[in-house]
């Protein structure tokens, strides 16, 4: 039996979807292949002995192998942004359900984004981009998000069964929480581009390293424009990209991980960064206030923010809120992710 991952954008969902498949191979002996919308760089897949199948095929149901069962798409935002026309995704969704139908193949969809209406001015998405979104859910057998501000607006344009976990780490796992107690001396700040957004609050930075007596700033990430970044008087160690390996040893390190995720306020479960910290024992502080209460997560429990930001002060209130943290991401991580999907494949 083997699945094949549609994967629509590099390098997130490729991400994602090697993990998924690594741990359906070494698990429960399920084989994988893949398919992706763009070229590769870099073929990932084939390190790890995974079959790539080309995206410049004509047919898509031609293409895909005999021993195929399932087919698991991810699906993020900027999906919508590679399919430029109404044609193009039409065309998409035409030849996906000719696959499913010759093939008798079952759909699985994860949706990491998808466009709402909320989203709407600040992605550009068009009304065609939702109806899009629709007939994806339509065609799945069963459907898979990663939190509930997501969970209900599918709810609205499905009648498939829907299945809301939070976004594991992407960059590793501690074992067990023995290492929670172990020596933390570092703020790191870990992410993308948006990255910068955290710097333009220099005096709540400088206030977090006083209150907790740390030295130093450990940043990870994309270049940024330092030099149009006030960064007086701050001690940075700018590491530029690391490998998933050296991400996870900075986090077991670290005490306190700072994260912008202003742009998705009522989707926290869906960030791999917090998740990232989650899963390290790092303590997450977001600059803005914010609720993610579908997600059950919620400030002075999972996170601090600035209202509670005098919560700092107290190792214990840290202490308490990195074990109750590890203990959710638990609930959550790469082992439950991939006994789901085995699960919807195998249902």
């Amino acid at each position: 039996m083997t699945i094949l991952h549609i994967v629509p954008s590099l390098p997130y969902n490729a991400d994602i979807a090697l993990t998924l498949a690594c741990g359906l191979r070494k698990t429960y002996q399920l084989n994988s292949a893949f398919y992706s919308h763009k070229p590769l760089k870099d073929n990932v897949y084939s390190t790890y002995d995974f079959e790539e199948i080309q995206s410049n095929a004509t047919s898509l149901h031609e293409s895909i192998g005999q021993d195929v069962s399932t087919i698991l798409l991810h699906v993020n935002l900027w999906t919508y942004n590679n399919f430029k026309s109404k044609s193009s995704a039409n065309d998409f969704l035409y030849q996906l359900e000719t696959a499913l139908n010759r093939r008798s193949l079952e759909l699985i969809t994860i949706f990491h984004d998808i466009p709402t209406t909320k989203f709407g001015s600040y992605f550009n998405i068009q009304k065609s981009s939702q109806s899009f979104t629709k007939n994806l859910a339509n065609l799945s057998r069963s459907v898979v998000t990663n939190n509930g501000f997501y969970e209900r607006h599918l709810i609205e344009n499905t009648g498939s069964p829907i299945y809301t976990v939070n976004t594991f780490s992407r960059v590793g796992e501690l074992e067990s929480n023995n290492l929670l107690g172990a020596s933390r001396c570092n703020l790191i700040i870990l992410g993308g581009y948006e990255r910068a957004n955290i710097y333009k609050k220099k005096s709540l930075l400088q206030q977090t390293m006083n209150t907790l007596k740390l030295s130093q700033i450990v940043d990870i990430g994309p270049s940024i424009p330092w030099s149009r970044i006030n960064t007086k008087g701050l001690n940075i160690k700018q590491m530029g990209q690391l490998t998933k390996s050296e991400i996870s040893d900075q986090l077991t390190i670290s005490k306190i991980g700072l994260l912008d995720y202003s742009r998705y306020p009522n989707c926290l479960g869906k960030s791999s960064v917090f998740n990232a910290y989650k899963a390290h024992g790092v303590v997450p502080l977001l600059f803005k206030d914010i609720e993610s209460i579908s997600d059950h997560l919620n400030s002075k429990v999972n996170y601090f923010s600035p209202k509670n930001f005098d919560l700092l002060k107290s190792d214990r209130t840290i202490s308490k809120m990195a074990h109750n943290n590890y203990s959710h991401y638990l609930t959550h991580n790469q082992a439950k992710w991939v006994k789901l999907i085995s699960d919807l494949v195998k249902g």
